[in-house]
């Protein structure tokens, strides 16, 4: 296969690449197993979005497993976006970020060809269990070295989420991966023509700082630390801080109104959740100036280790399609239920205004019949 600048392809709705596969959902095939895609032979499809499918492939030469990332529909805008993912990933190799290896021509246009992971999402762990503080601040810190590599390369992923990091299982362990960078921001050229408008909103609207529902052309390295934030958060809380309707999580996050993490997580060191609220200023002048005073605030080295404990075992029970609680599945945590402070809306106050109003005109006109009816 010639040597070729990589494409990929973001997914705006939320592509899990392996967790739809065990929620019963029916993915899209462009593909058929055992058709060949270039050189490699279609095994399965791992995971599928509004936009793209991904398959788990094998090369019949050498035996290796990839992972082929195909657009659903012929597109220029998504290509643009695909050229974009294969570009970054081109420029950046890290343990905690998904390696590209190249492109592959199919009749649905260009592939990229991903390094392939053994295990899921972190949102489809998440659907299943609420993680130890230990077993998050592992995760935390795979992802924050992979954003620090980013940012060290000029780029911000923007579209940071729990489906957008995937958990390698490697024997009794995983290993997070951030993964579609289609929506990165180029920061070390702003002269560079890119894909995004100004004002226009990319990402997914539960995982994005204030900023980025403003515009998200104009922003810094600090938005994929607020959403670092939102991650520890539902990790160790068992729920996003902002939750709803999308209207009412913009209204919350604008107005930085959340359930303190320790009111959901009591047994939650301060420390821990000071950085969470320190990540999820709405202000970014507020919160950490980069990754690595996030890892030094959390007190977590340079040297990222993988996460091992029920989190793991969870990730290989979905891994392996373990329904059958033959897997040491964790079930998880209900978080309590935070009593909301009663609000008397405007429009109930005018209601007891003009309730208040009519009462006392009727009262004063019986009064003032009696005193009439009196002097006469």
């Amino acid at each position: 296969m010639a040597k070729a600048v990589p494409l990929a392809l973001s997914d705006n709705a939320s592509l899990d690449l392996n967790a739809r596969l065990h929620t019963g959902s029916a993915p899209m095939q462009v593909f058929q197993r055992g058709e060949m895609v270039g050189p490699y032979l279609v095994e399965r499809v791992l995971g599928t979005g509004s936009q793209c499918t991904v398959y788990g492939t094998r090369n019949p030469k050498d035996a290796s497993r990839q992972a082929i990332k195909v657009l659903n529909a012929i597109n220029t805008t998504l290509i643009q976006r695909m050229q974009r993912e294969g570009e970054v990933l081109a420029k950046l190799s890290h343990e905690n970020i998904v390696g590209v290896r190249g492109v592959v021509n199919t009749r649905m246009g260009p592939g990229l060809v991903l390094e392939r992971i053994d295990g899921p999402s972190l949102a489809a762990v998440l659907g299943m269990m609420t993680l130890t503080e230990g077993e998050a601040l592992g995760v935390i810190h795979a992802v924050l070295s992979g954003i620090e590599k980013a940012h060290a390369a000029g780029y911000v992923h923007r579209d940071l989420k729990p489906s957008n990091v995937l958990l390698r299982v490697r024997d009794n362990e995983v290993v997070p991966k951030l993964a579609d960078f289609g929506l990165a921001k180029v920061l070390v050229d702003p002269t560079q023509v890119g894909i995004t408008m100004t004002g226009a909103l990319f990402g997914t609207a539960h995982y994005m700082a204030p900023e980025q529902l403003h515009d998200s052309k104009d922003v810094d390295g600090r938005v994929d630390l607020y959403v670092a934030g939102v991650m520890l958060y539902e990790m160790v809380c068992g729920r996003p801080p902002f939750d709803g309707a999308m209207l009412e999580v913009i209204a919350a996050r604008e107005d930085g109104i959340y359930p303190d993490p320790l009111e959901l997580a009591p047994d939650l060191s301060e420390r821990t959740a000071g950085v969470i609220r320190r990540l999820l200023e709405a202000s970014p002048d507020d919160r950490p100036a980069n990754a690595r005073q996030v890892m030094d605030l959390l007190g977590l080295g340079v040297t990222v280790r993988t996460v091992r404990g029920n989190v793991a075992d969870t990730a290989r029970a979905i891994r392996d399609g373990n329904r059958t609680g033959q897997g040491n599945w964790v079930k998880k945590a209900q978080p309590k239920k935070v009593e909301s402070k009663a609000v008397i809306s405007p429009v109930a106050l005018l209601w007891v205004g003009v309730v208040f109003a009519l009462v006392l005109m009727a009262v004063m006109t019986v009064f003032v019949g009696i005193v009439a009816y009196l002097l006469i």
